[in-house]
């Protein structure tokens, strides 16, 4: 395959060499080259890269330079103020954060509350100032946040869409996709599969689908982000969920002082790296797989039934429900999250939604639609 998800072809070396640390991972078709002159600079992205239990060999030949640095003095509090950037929207209040723009040439902002300023100085070279006494927990989830967002502006688009959706691997070992709106049910689908099945996870949030002469889909490292109703659902993240508050957690950047509670709003969201969920589940991710099947997604608690229906894409109707989905869970025509408040611009695909509907078509995937009591996940069987 030509498109690849990430490699982590190293750790980063011992800590207390002259030698620099570097650590390599490749994101979306994008490789880093992550460096960085203090021990544990790039622990956070590793935490990340260990929850696959592969990697591909197959990257971009010339890597993204990301050096990362402790700021002396206080360089990083000077300069004057340009002008003011969102840097990621969310309703999570902790992931909805802005930046301060230092300077235009080269591309200098100072991310607010997260203790770095980063530097654009090329598309193919970033510096990374931490600053001195910053929390070295917030430093690192910075510097994944950086990587993911470099490598969204820099994917090959003309492949194919990043779409919204969670996934597994079915029992054939071909990649089954949840897609639907905000709250539909990906997440509990994804953790049924694993928990309840045992199926593979392929990704939590965003899948690239790929079309060639068939379809395939690659994966995208994104957090573990659980509704507190769900992770009670499950004792074995419940009992992760606990273990991950306790002080000495090097990667816990967000403190929950209040126990779980049976929620499943934006209000009662957890968010973890993906080690969390495969160290709970001992379930390690797959990088990419052939796209089997696609689930239009709708959970409805207090129903107490669930309606399975394969959809015929000949059809008007059913076609336009596919293209419908596409048109609003799809990441090419507009990036909500991830702003480019690098000044790079969003790359824009070709792939349309009612091509990409004739791609599935193309290459045979079956199309479903679920609608189902969250209770009762039992249709799970026959999807898988």
């Amino acid at each position: 395959m030509e498109g690849i998800l990430f490699s982590s072809s190293s750790r980063p070396s011992t800590p207390g060499s002259n030698d620099e640390n570097i650590y390599q991972p490749s994101i979306l078709g994008t490789r880093f080259r992550l460096r960085g002159s203090f021990p544990n600079f790039a622990d956070y992205t590793h935490e990340f890269m260990r929850a696959y239990s592969e990697t591909s060999s197959a990257v971009s030949s010339a890597p993204v330079d990301v050096l990362v640095e402790r700021e002396p003095g206080h360089a990083a509090e000077g300069g004057h103020t340009r002008d003011t950037v969102g840097v990621h929207a969310s309703k999570h209040p902790h992931w909805s954060f802005a930046a301060d723009v230092l300077a235009e040439e080269p591309r200098t902002v100072r991310w607010r509350g997260r203790g770095v300023t980063v530097r654009r100085e090329s598309d193919m070279s970033w510096h990374v100032g931490a600053e001195l006494g910053s929390d070295r927990r917030l430093v690192g989830e910075a510097v994944f946040h950086l990587l993911r967002s470099i490598a969204l502006y820099r994917r090959d688009t003309a492949a194919g869409p990043l779409v919204h959706a969670s996934g597994v691997l079915d029992r054939q070992g071909r990649a089954l996709l949840f897609s639907g709106s905000v709250l539909a049910g990906k997440t509990t689908l994804l953790t049924e599969s694993v928990v309840g099945y045992g199926a593979t996870p392929l990704t939590n949030d965003r899948a690239l689908i790929r079309f060639g002469t068939g379809a395939d889909v690659l994966t995208w490292p994104s957090y573990a982000s659980f509704c507190e109703g769900t992770i009670l659902n499950y004792p074995v993240l419940a009992r992760a969920a606990d273990a991950f508050e306790h002080e000495g957690n090097p990667f816990r950047t967000i403190r929950h002082d209040r126990p779980l509670v049976a929620g499943f709003g934006k209000d009662t969201k957890r968010i973890y790296p993906m080690s969390w969920f495969t160290d709970a589940t001992g379930a390690s991710y797959a990088v990419s797989a052939p796209l089997g099947t696609l689930v239009i997604t709708r959970l409805v608690p207090g129903t107490g039934r669930s309606e399975l229906r394969e959809l015929d894409l000949e059809t008007e109707t059913d076609r336009g429900r596919v293209i419908d989905l596409f048109t609003r869970e799809c990441f090419d025509q507009s990036e909500p999250s991830f702003l480019p408040w690098h000044g790079m611009p969003l790359p824009r695909s070709p792939w349309t939604a009612d091509r990409i509907v004739s791609g599935l078509a193309a290459s045979g995937v079956r199309v479903l639609a679920l609608e189902a009591d969250p209770g009762d996940l039992a249709v799970l069987e026959e999807i898988l």
